[in-house]
């Protein structure tokens, strides 16, 4: 017969002795102990602590929340665990209820066993590390294909213009007023650019693309 201690997740206070009862299986023989995570405590942490405490117990997760995180990060979660307690780390997953998936992690709780199928299979591919992970399946997909996207920015002092245009991005302009040692553009060096958006106007804003080069200055002699 093999005994585990489940510890389960705190609620507003972990128990006093959480780590004298763990210590104590470990001494004693047990095979195993368990946390778990919800709307209190994670189920990582205790067992990082945990695995300095101890010496032969395995050090399980039952169950780590699909929602709380990436399979990706869990995987790192893992890998790192695993290193830290010389192998006794055991991965316990689980889906959790609507009540915490959509309700604590914001994410959506329909389809759980096809979740579970993708995130297990994702996890195993980064545990594997054959080849460059490329995974895409019909909830989470790595990496993510996205289309490229202009960056803009709307400030009015010429030291954070000319950032936007080293950054090759788009300056929005802002209006406000000017004294007369102020009536100099921040835009010097940079051309304006007119584009058109989805409703056929012309929308004119400054690219911070720099027309002229200039070399940096040297440092002032003492």
């Amino acid at each position: 017969m093999q005994l585990g201690l489940q510890l389960g997740y705190w609620g507003q206070m972990p128990s006093p002795d959480w780590v004298d009862r763990s210590v104590a299986a470990d001494e004693l023989g047990f095979t195993s102990v368990w946390t778990a995570e919800s709307w209190g405590s994670d189920a990582l942490s205790p067992l990082a602590y945990l695995a300095a405490k101890t010496q032969r117990i395995k050090l399980g997760t039952a169950v780590m929340q699909l929602a709380a995180r990436t399979p990706t990060a869990t995987a790192m979660s893992a890998m790192t665990m695993d290193y830290l307690s010389d192998g006794r780390f055991r991965l316990g997953l689980g889906v959790s209820g609507p009540q915490v998936v959509e309700g604590w992690y914001g994410r959506p709780s329909d389809k759980p066993l096809a979740r579970t199928r993708e995130y297990v299979e994702i996890i195993r591919a980064v545990l594997r590390r054959e080849a460059p992970l490329n995974y895409q399946g019909e909830f989470p997909s790595t990496p993510t294909r996205v289309p490229a996207v202009s960056a803009w920015a709307s400030r009015s002092s010429r030291s954070s213009t000319r950032c936007v245009a080293r950054s090759r991005s788009t300056w929005a302009p802002k209006a406000r007023r000017t004294s007369r040692r102020q009536r100099r553009s921040p835009m010097d060096g940079c051309r304006c650019t007119t584009r058109r958006t989805a409703r056929r106007s012309t929308q004119t804003s400054w690219s911070a693309r720099r027309t002229t080069s200039r070399s940096p200055r040297s440092p002032r002699s003492s």
